[in-house]
């Protein structure tokens, strides 16, 4: 059986494969020891996946804080200075050109975490396809 579940901090939903299916109106309401058992490790799953995803977030905030002290202490925001003024001699525009330096660097940076947490994650967990 398939299930739709909806990942609450975002509007995406994945089709779930679930090899126990759940209990008609002409089945019994009481549980098998099968399905808590099913219960219980998906519950273990869930734990592992979620402890993986946090961990996950905390190394992209690390890596991230340490690139900017490495841009700091081996001069680079200098160099990303003059290369901002080459672009414009306005300070206004040279500072919009210097934080986007630093943006892209982020995102460069944070594209294999990213990747990683967010899809590599999701489906090695749940097989999960987009719906």
């Amino acid at each position: 059986m398939r299930d739709v579940v909806q990942v609450p901090s975002q509007n995406i939903f994945f089709l779930v494969e679930s090899p126990v299916s759940h209990p008609s109106a002409s089945e019994s309401p009481s549980a098998s020891p099968s399905d808590s058992q099913h219960d219980s490790q998906r519950q273990t799953r869930a734990k592992e996946y979620a402890r993986i995803k946090i961990s996950l977030g905390i190394a992209g905030t690390v890596l991230f804080f340490a690139a900017i002290l490495a841009v700091l202490l081996f001069g680079v925001s200098s160099w990303l200075e003059r290369i901002a003024y080459q672009v414009s001699s306005n300070p206004y525009v040279a500072l919009l050109a210097f934080a986007a330096s630093f943006g892209l660097g982020e995102i460069i940076l944070g594209l294999p975490l990213s990747y990683y947490s967010g899809y590599h994650l999701d489906l090695f967990y749940w097989r999960s396809t987009i719906a």
